[in-house]
C-alpha cells in the first residue's frame, strides 16, 4: 500500500479490510501514520467522503504554501484532524446512521416480503371466489335453463 502511495504520488489511501491491528482506535475505522485510513466494508463510503474533503482541503492548503516543510506541517495537521474525527462524537453519528439505514434496509424488505405474501394470498383468494361466482352464474344458467324447457312454447 505505501508502495502505491509513492507511485501515485498521493499522501493518502483507503484499505478495506474485516480484520484491524489491536491498536485501532475503534472497530470500525482507523487511520495510520502514514495517511492510510483502514476501514471495514460497511462503511467504506463513509471513509471515502471524510478522505476526500481532507484531500480536497489537503490541496488548497498545499497550493498557498510555499516552502516543503510548511506543507508537510499542513499534512499532519489534517493528519490530526481526520484522527479527531474518527475518535470523536461525529465518526460515531455517521457510524450510527449509517447502521440505522442498514436496518431501515432490512425492515423495508421484511415489509416489502410481507406486502408480496399478502398480495399473493389475496390475489389466489379473489381467483378462487371468481370461480366460484362463475361456477354459480353457469349453475344459475342451467337452472333458467331448464325452467326455459318446462315453459310450454305455444301459449
Amino acid at each position: 500500500m505505501k508502495r502505491n502511495l509513492r507511485e501515485e504520488q498521493t499522501d493518502w489511501g483507503i484499505l478495506v479490510s474485516k480484520v484491524f491491528p489491536s491498536n485501532a482506535l475503534n472497530d470500525k475505522m482507523y487511520i495510520d501514520t502514514s495517511g492510510i485510513l483502514v476501514v471495514k466494508t460497511d462503511y467504506a463510503s463513509a471513509a471515502y467522503l471524510g478522505l476526500r474533503h481532507a484531500v480536497i482541503h489537503q490541496f488548497q492548503v498545499q497550493s498557498r504554501l510555499n516552502t516543503q516543510q510548511e506543507r508537510e506541517g499542513a499534512h499532519d495537521q489534517i493528519l490530526g484532524v481526520l484522527k479527531d474525527w474518527m475518535q470523536g462524537n461525529k465518526l460515531k453519528d455517521v457510524f450510527a446512521k449509517i447502521d440505522e439505514a442498514r436496518k431501515a434496509t432490512i425492515e423495508t424488505e421484511d415489509l416489502l416480503q410481507k406486502l408480496q405474501t399478502y398480495n399473493e394470498r389475496t390475489v389466489k383468494s379473489s381467483r378462487e371466489f371468481q370461480i366460484k361466482i362463475r361456477g354459480w352464474l353457469q349453475e344459475s344458467t342451467q337452472i333458467l335453463g331448464e325452467l326455459q324447457e318446462k315453459l310450454p312454447l305455444d301459449s
